[in-house]
């Protein structure tokens, strides 16, 4: 029994599936409407969904309310790379109106907004968040964080978690090939206490931002522990959580972001977070500058890229 395979399908069938649970649709009469759709595929991609459901059906019968809970809530971890003020610049720069919207958005409709460590305590103590909670994460730590999206944050009083790259603080993005990034300015341990102090959380994302899993392990522990202990310096307090850089983890990078005395560090796989999660291994939802208002809003339901 698998909370994360709940939420392991595309969007329009997690819809679905949760419709007709809610609605307490049974198996047998949604088997039997497959036989009037056109094609032997359609009948057989039917049939597989219908099974799903008589399996969620059951388990929910046997658990109780909570436990039912538990296994179909999810969790939305937003993930953010950078913010323009005027222009949207292609995936990875959200320009300010449209990150103010998606906000505007999620306090319209009385979202929760937690900093990741937060939720990280949450995974480790096996406790399931309020409904309704939402998680914001931006990942490298760029200038705009602050000068952009801080001041979005601050209007509604939301906090987030701001995973910096140790080694290049106060410099520019050197390791990315996507042009809007490139060097691109990074904030500086001044910019990130300032931050702080505004009420926004710091993670790890390693000293120089390598994919981890094409180290060797010495190199790997030195990019993890040795950027919590670079910003534990910095700031002048714990670092807890700790970012996968692209989201790529494997056994070896897991292993060195425990013992380096991490709670938490998340990836970039694309759904919902459930509560019986790896900390370790928590996913998240990539908000791209290019998606639209009703994307997001299908994004911090469903989950998907």
């Amino acid at each position: 029994m698998s909370a994360a395979w709940f939420s392991d399908a595309a969007p329009h069938e997690l819809i679905l599936r949760r419709a007709l649970l809610a609605l307490r649709a049974r198996p047998a009469l949604l088997a039997a409407f497959g036989r009037f759709l056109p094609s032997r595929t359609s009948q057989e991609r039917w049939q597989t969904f219908v099974d799903r459901i008589a399996y969620w059906d059951e388990i929910r019968q046997r658990s109780t309310r909570d436990e039912w809970a538990r296994l179909t809530r999810g969790v939305p971890v937003l993930l953010y790379h950078a913010f323009d003020e005027q222009r949207g610049l292609g995936r990875f720069v959200l320009p300010k109106r449209a990150f103010a919207r998606q906000m505007l958005l999620l306090s319209l409709l009385r979202f929760r907004v937690i900093p990741y460590g937060d939720f990280a305590h949450a995974l480790v103590e096996g406790t399931l968040p309020a409904p309704r909670t939402a998680v914001v994460t931006i990942d490298d730590g760029y200038a705009d964080n602050l000068s952009v999206a801080g001041r979005v944050l601050a209007r509604h009083g939301f906090p987030a978690t701001v995973f910096l790259v140790s080694g290049r603080l106060g410099d520019v993005n050197n390791w990315s090939d996507a042009v809007p990034l490139r060097g691109r300015r990074l904030l500086s341990a001044e910019e990130a206490s300032t931050l702080r102090k505004q009420g926004l959380e710091v993670g790890a994302h390693t000293r120089s931002h390598p994919s981890l899993p094409d180290l060797r392990e010495q190199a790997i522990v030195d990019e993890v522990a040795g950027s919590r202990s670079d910003l534990e310096r910095a700031l002048g307090e714990p670092v807890r959580v700790f970012a996968y850089p692209y989201g790529v983890a494997g056994e070896r990078a897991v292993e060195c972001v425990r013992r380096a005395g991490f709670i938490s560090a998340c990836t970039t796989e694309p759904r919902l977070a459930q509560i019986a999660d790896d900390p370790f291994l928590v996913p998240r939802i990539e908000i791209k500058g290019t998606d639209s208002l009703v994307r997001f809003l299908v994004k911090l339901c469903f989950g998907g890229r």
